[in-house]
């Protein structure tokens, strides 16, 4: 004989099913859901900061090629999903371990002067040659890690798009050509009383040029820095400077890396998100399959 189910029991089944209801809810322009850093018993995730390590400041091209390839592929897909990360940063872009000894034969060569080994007797495609090797994971960085990598939307607090993880990324893709970093947040903070986000404005000005109007309107905190027209409330001598300059200030590469360098970087390292390349303008630029 069957017993009656007790009110305890009815109270879980209905709370287990209201659970499984909202899991599955459709919540627009979420953050990303990623993989979070696995448990001990797992298989270990190796952070690109940490390959960074072995390779030492300035990574070969080819490698850096292949860590932009896999994350534009991997926000096109966020993308379609609509979701953004959020957070990339050094910490955020992982391998797995088993992954290192296949990238360090590759293209660790201690007797090179950072370009990596050759790989001219190799044939097939890029994406022959380099499998997926490079994922997103949502990890709890040093608030430092994000800084410097924050796009001009996500400072002043506006919404933010796939397009501010481009942004982020590509300041990761200069740091890892160059050592350097894109826009240095702690720049003469000390020295001229500024705080990291003036600095880290003023830097983006010199650059960039002005901040859209439209721009500074959409931002929560835009009042701290801007007039209402989008010009700047500080009173400061600006250095202008290109991103072409500081990449033919730091880059030993051939004319067409060079060119092929910048051209991909200067279509997403842009003020307003509405003028930089999409995510899959950007999967189909010819720098990340050369």
């Amino acid at each position: 004989m069957l017993s009656l189910a007790t009110p305890r029991t009815i109270k879980r089944l209905l709370s287990a099913l209201k659970s499984l209801f909202h899991s599955h809810s459709h919540r627009p322009h979420q953050r990303m859901p990623a993989m979070r850093q696995p448990q001990p018993y797992l298989e270990r995730y190796i952070s690109l900061e940490d390959l960074r390590g072995r390779f030492g400041a300035v990574m070969p091209l080819q490698l850096v090629k292949l860590v932009a390839r896999d994350i534009v592929t991997a926000l096109r897909e966020n993308e379609k999903r609509g979701v953004i990360h959020g957070d990339i940063n050094q910490s955020s872009i992982v391998m797995l371990s088993r992954d290192l000894n296949w990238l360090l034969a590759r293209f660790k060569d201690d007797d090179s002067d950072g370009e990596g080994v050759d790989d001219s007797s190799t044939t097939g495609s890029f994406e022959e040659q380099f499998p997926t090797v490079f994922r997103l994971a949502i990890v709890d960085a040093h608030p430092q890690a994000s800084l410097s990598v924050r796009s001009p939307e996500a400072i002043l607090q506006a919404s933010c798009g796939v397009s501010s993880d481009l942004w982020s990324l590509a300041c990761v893709i200069y740091l890892l050509l160059t050592g350097e970093l894109l826009f240095d947040p702690g720049f003469q903070c000390a020295d001229l009383g500024l705080t990291p986000d003036e600095s880290h404005i003023i830097q983006m000005i010199e650059m960039l040029g002005d901040f859209p109007e439209d721009l500074v309107r959409r931002g929560s905190e835009s009042k701290k820095w801007f007039h209402s027209d989008g010009s700047f409330l500080m009173d400061t001598t600006l250095y202008p400077v290109t991103l072409g300059d500081v990449l033919r200030q730091h880059l030993a590469l051939s004319h067409d890396d060079l060119n092929e360098t910048f051209d991909f970087l200067a279509r997403i390292i842009r003020i307003s998100p509405s003028d930089r390349a999409s995510v899959r303008e950007m999967s189909r630029h010819r720098w990340l399959s050369s």
